[in-house]
C-alpha cells in the first residue's frame, strides 16, 4: 500500500521530480522506465538504481533495451551516463506529428470517461508504451486539458473542455476581423467564408496544442494568411494555364 501511495502521489503531484531518499521503497521492475516520465532532468545510473531497487547487469539490460527501442536519450557528464526519456525536441517531424495526434486522442478518451480515465485504461485504448501515456498526460496537464484527481485509491485523469471555455470564444471574438482580412486579400466573399470555415476546423483539429493562456488572434491571423496565400497561388497558376490555352488556340486559329 505504501508503494502504491507513492505512485499515486507522484501522479497527483503532476509527475514532477520526486526527491531521491534512502528510505524510498523499491519499485517493481516494470516501473523502471515509468519513473523517467516523472523526471524533468536526466538521472544517473546510481539514481536509477536507488529509485527502482534494481542494480548491476539487470538494470543495464533494461536501459539498453529502452535505448535500442529509441525511447530514451543518453547524455554524458563527467564521464558518467545520464538517462532521460525521449522528449519532442529529439523527435523527427513525423514523430512530433504522431505525438500531437496522441495528445488529441488521449484528450478525446478522457472526454468519454465522465469519472476520469486511469493510466491503465488509457494505455489499453491507445496501445502505446506506459511511459508514453505519462509523457502525454504531462503535456496535456501543462496545457490545461486534463487534471489528475485521487479517487478511491486510484488516480483518474479528468477532461477539461478548453475548446468551449477559451478557444471557441476567442475565435468568435476575432471572427469579424479575420473575415475582413481574408476578404481584403482575396476580394471574394464566398471564398472568404470557405477559408473562415477552414481556419475554424484548423483550430479545432489542433486545439490541444494551442496555448490557451494567451491571445489566439496572432495564430488565427497567421493560419488565415497562409490559407489565403495558397488560394492566391492556386488562382495565379490557373490564370497562367488559361492564358497559355488562349495563346495556343489563337495560334492554331490563325495558322490555318
Amino acid at each position: 500500500m505504501q508503494e502504491r501511495n507513492l505512485l499515486c502521489q507522484a501522479e497527483v503531484n503532476a509527475l514532477e521530480t520526486m526527491p531521491l531518499t534512502e528510505d524510498r521503497p523499491a519499485l517493481p521492475e516494470n516501473h523502471t522506465i515509468d519513473m523517467l516520465a516523472w523526471q524533468e532532468t536526466p538521472l544517473s545510473f546510481q539514481q536509477l538504481s536507488e529509485w527502482t531497487g534494481i542494480a548491476g547487469e539487470q538494470l543495464q539490460g533494461l536501459l539498453a533495451q529502452e535505448e535500442m527501442n529509441k525511447q530514451m536519450v543518453v547524455t554524458t557528464a563527467e564521464q558518467e551516463p545520464f538517462y532521460r526519456l525521449k522528449s519532442r525536441k529529439y523527435m523527427t517531424k513525423d514523430e512530433i506529428k504522431a505525438a500531437k495526434q496522441t495528445d488529441i486522442t488521449t484528450a478525446e478518451i478522457t472526454k468519454k470517461h465522465p469519472q476520469g480515465a486511469t493510466v491503465d485504461e488509457l494505455q489499453m485504448q491507445l496501445g502505446v508504451p506506459r511511459f508514453q501515456v505519462y509523457d502525454t498526460l504531462r503535456t496535456l496537464r501543462d496545457t490545461g486539458w486534463v487534471q489528475p484527481e485521487l479517487r478511491d485509491d486510484s488516480i483518474r485523469w479528468n477532461y477539461v473542455d478548453l475548446w468551449e471555455a477559451k478557444i471557441r470564444p476567442q475565435f468568435e471574438e476575432h471572427a469579424g476581423k479575420i473575415s475582413g482580412f481574408i476578404s481584403h486579400l482575396l476580394g471574394d466573399r464566398t471564398k472568404a467564408e470557405d477559408i473562415m470555415q477552414e481556419v475554424y476546423l484548423k483550430a479545432y483539429s489542433t486545439r490541444v496544442t494551442l496555448k490557451t493562456n494567451q491571445s489566439l488572434e496572432p495564430w488565427l491571423m497567421q493560419v488565415a494568411r497562409n490559407r489565403c496565400m495558397d488560394e492566391l497561388r492556386k488562382s495565379e497558376t490557373k490564370n497562367k494555364y488559361f492564358s497559355k490555352l488562349i495563346l495556343i488556340y489563337n495560334f492554331i486559329l490563325y495558322s490555318f
